[in-house]
């Protein structure tokens, strides 16, 4: 009996495993959404999945007011009123949504700056951006990030 049991218990190795099947691969979510062959669409036909390098989930965090008026890595002065937003990566000048993952909050935002420079934090926010997020109180949140087509290059 004691045997049996631990064969139900599932291992987080296992788990994770599964996820990855799961989330990991692309062709599963937007299977339905693909023209067939003739070039009709199916019923649930909708937009082609994004790629994976576009999307983003991880924690996200805001600064404020000590940062107001200075300088960003784009050469604009930081607003904390403005949507704007800090990425290591992503091109500065290009948009991104952001979704928290919490509440479903959504707000669109232009990358300004490079950051965060805190481990495991993907996005750094304006203080209006994560207020409209709804992440002011809390400081950062669990939330999505789908880059769109990159912005032409600073003069």
């Amino acid at each position: 009996m004691t045997r049996v049991s631990r064969l139900f218990v599932p291992s987080l190795t296992g788990c994770v495993l599964v996820a990855s099947l799961i989330f990991g691969c692309p062709d599963v979510s937007g299977a339905l959404a693909r023209p067939v062959a003739d070039g009709l669409h199916s019923a649930l036909a909708g937009p082609p999945p994004l790629s994976r390098s576009r999307v983003q989930i991880g924690l996200a965090s805001w600064y404020g007011r000590g940062w107001q008026g200075r300088p960003t890595a784009s050469g604009e002065r930081y607003d904390q009123h403005q949507l704007t937003a800090a990425h290591r990566t992503a091109p500065l000048g290009s948009q991104a949504i952001v979704t928290n993952m919490a509440n479903g909050h959504v707000v669109r935002v232009q990358i300004t700056d490079r950051g965060p420079h805190t481990r495991h934090r993907i996005l750094d926010l304006s203080y209006e951006a994560a207020r409209r997020l709804a992440m002011v109180r809390t400081g950062a949140a669990r939330v999505q990030v789908e880059f769109l087509a990159a912005a032409p290059p600073f003069a």
